[in-house]
């Protein structure tokens, strides 16, 4: 059975959107270009042996945020194709022979020359032009045009899909950048893919301090009083409790006289904790803000935030039907 640890907030927690999605960032090796072999017919017979490199992506993949290309370097940069491969072998452009405008031209004739990170939008166009020049270092948006012809999506299983549209399983991805002309080499050095994969379970946590205390997350089912928040109290967020603070009762004193008498003062901490061992195998726990709660012996409910994260939680009161103060703990994840 698994079990989870009430941790201390992390100095950099993982980003969550509304539905629990996580950020993944993966890096891989570099790869040579192949030149053209001469088989190729553009478009419809692929160039064969596409530099090649695989990262592991240990979740659903999402959608993809960017991908960067270091050390790219290749003369006549309008001999290239780049793709996106997912684990089933499905490809989806990203770049399609800057400046290439028929088959007599061949494209722009500068080269690359750095580093590059393609994103769905937000960043520069690739040159449309045979005689643009190098192509400098930055960041360019992704295109299924070269400023002479578009790329026919399906076509040769390579797919004009918009990188944040981009979804697919577990398991290795692979960029590929294909030379559609001869007598121009190159490669790179390395590359990174971005972007988001699919969340793991979120609980909401209370204990008696940060750091302390284990508990299994199949375990959620809860009573009501605080009084019996002890080590660990998870539960899943998509079925927040509602505490109950206990009234000051009283007891006959001598002479037949009420005395008040007053609840211990209760001081525990709450946070929300993403569990997901396929994310993050080595960290499985992935942890937001967090707050420090004081219940004073009248009943009255005191919070204060700590830690960095990207999630905030707080402490909200309310009355029951029985007019008892009760306290349930709101929470936002980031948009």
């Amino acid at each position: 059975m698994r079990t989870l640890k009430l941790i201390s907030i992390l100095s950099a927690s993982l980003a969550l959107t509304a539905s629990a999605n996580a950020q993944f960032s993966v890096s891989g090796g570099g790869a040579a270009i192949g030149d053209a072999d001469g088989g190729q017919v553009y478009p419809t017979t692929m160039p064969l042996n596409p530099g090649t490199s695989c990262v592991t992506v240990p979740a659903n993949v999402t959608s993809i945020t960017s991908i960067e290309v270091a050390g790219l370097n290749h003369t006549w940069s309008g001999d290239l194709q780049m793709t996106l491969a997912d684990p089933n072998g499905v490809e989806h452009l990203v770049f399609l022979r800057p400046g290439f405008l028929n088959t007599s031209n061949f494209g722009n004739s500068g080269d690359f020359t750095g580093d590059y990170t393609f994103v769905e939008s937000g960043g520069a166009a690739l040159p449309n032009s045979s005689a643009a020049g190098d192509i400098a270092p930055g960041t360019y948006n992704q295109t299924f045009d070269s400023g002479g012809t578009t790329w026919s999506s399906g076509d040769n299983g390579i797919n004009n899909t918009p990188l944040g549209s981009i979804t697919g399983p577990q398991g290795d991805w692979c960029v590929k950048i294909y030379d559609w002309g001869g007598g121009d080499t190159g490669g790179f050095t390395g590359w990174t893919l971005n972007g988001t994969s699919a969340g793991g379970e979120c609980y909401l946590v209370i204990g008696d301090r940060p750091g302390a205390g284990d508990f299994t997350p199949e375990d959620t089912t809860l009573s009501t009083q605080l009084n019996e928040v002890d080590l660990f109290y998870p539960v899943l967020l998509n079925s927040m409790p509602t505490f109950v603070i206990p009234a000051p009762g009283g007891a006959t004193g001598q002479n037949g006289q009420m005395t008040a008498v007053e609840n211990p003062t209760r001081t525990f901490a709450a946070q929300v904790v993403m569990f997901n061992p396929e994310v993050f195998p080595s960290n499985p726990e992935q942890s937001s803000n967090g707050i420090l709660v004081n219940i004073n012996r009248r009943g009255q409910v005191n919070y204060v935030p700590f830690g960095n994260g990207t999630m905030s939680i707080w402490a909200q009161t309310g009355v029951n039907g029985n007019g008892e103060t009760t306290v349930t703990f709101p929470f936002t994840m980031p948009q």
